[in-house]
């Protein structure tokens, strides 16, 4: 993992994280040097198991809508298609992403229970 500092005095800097669900983050942190920094700061759930990592994933990207638009192509070559359409979408501003990834486990894990 590559990990630089990044402040208003480094703004070049960039962070690589590995993060998950079952880990404690917190998607916002850092956000307040968003709006001074020129660099992009996403952050996004994935989903899709052993066949996304196959064929590419359902991203649910959070944060900045700039930011987004800025990685939107790279994205969308990584994810999942479906009727050629891209399962890559921004879902609002910081933590929306990891939100809404959660609250697809959820319902995933509420079918699973009332099956069994």
């Amino acid at each position: 993992m590559n990990s630089f500092p990044v402040t208003p005095a480094n703004p070049t800097a960039f962070e690589m994280r590995p993060v998950g669900v079952t880990l404690e983050v917190d998607p916002v942190v850092g956000a307040d040097l968003v709006e001074v920094l020129p660099r992009v700061r996403v952050g996004w759930g994935l989903s899709g198991g052993e066949e996304g990592a196959r064929h590419g994933p359902s991203i649910m990207v959070g944060g900045l809508e700039a930011s987004y638009q800025r990685v939107e192509k790279v994205l969308n070559a990584i994810a999942a298609k479906y009727k050629k359409q891209s399962c890559c979408a921004w879902m609002g501003p910081d933590g929306a992403g990891h939100f809404v990834k959660t609250m697809h486990n959820g319902i995933e894990y509420a079918d699973m229970q009332m099956i069994a």
